[in-house]
């Protein structure tokens, strides 16, 4: 009866270790939450796409490839690199209750638009805060061509991420019917994932 009791409290506490070094692990998401599109009507229309990348992250501090890459037939593919470096102090976030995130404080990140700030908050980590940063991107102008209507674009296209929701990295944007040469830009109708 003993030895039972005992293989049975120690495999709870196996249990419990397990649970805990799960939620210690290094958790990261990068999201292409939107895309904002600019257009430039004139001579030769153009667009151009400011992609917004949401990265969470809680507990790692390796620096991360932060690679797009945008698709529109016409231009073929085209891809903006960058990694995300953080600076390590002030990171108490990780180690808040899930009840209180907003008590934590963030690391600093570093990408090539410079210094950007993190929010301690409830990012869907099991059982831990994670921080939310929010990045944004911007592709050189692209000349649009009659006939191609959609842009595809993707965050981390070569998977070198290791995140945990990988089908929230690539949006199709549809940049609406085009009547004639003369392209008229309020045509630009939706956006769908």
């Amino acid at each position: 009866m003993k030895r039972s009791t005992i293989r049975r409290g120690a495999a709870l506490a196996g249990l419990a270790v397990c649970l805990l070094a799960a939620s210690a692990a290094a958790q990261v998401d990068l999201e292409l939450s939107d895309v904002q599109v600019e257009v430039f009507e004139g001579r030769s229309e153009t667009f151009q796409l400011r992609p917004v990348v949401t990265l969470r992250n809680a507990g790692n501090l390796a620096p991360h490839a932060l690679d797009l890459a945008l698709y529109y037939v016409p231009a073929g593919l085209r891809m903006l690199n960058d990694t995300v470096t953080y600076v390590q102090d002030n990171n108490d976030c990780w180690q808040q209750p899930i009840t209180d995130c907003g008590d934590g404080n963030c690391l600093d990140i570093y990408t090539g638009l410079g210094w950007l700030d993190g929010f301690c908050s409830n990012n869907g980590f099991l059982l831990n805060c994670g921080c939310l940063y929010i990045i944004n991107k911007e592709f050189e102008p692209i000349p649009y061509s009659i006939g191609y209507t959609t842009v595809t674009i993707t965050v981390d296209p070569y998977n070198l991420v290791p995140e945990t929701d990988e089908t929230n990295n690539q949006m199709t944007i549809d940049l609406g019917a085009i009547p004639n040469d003369a392209a008229n830009w309020g045509a630009i109708k939706s956006m769908y994932r």
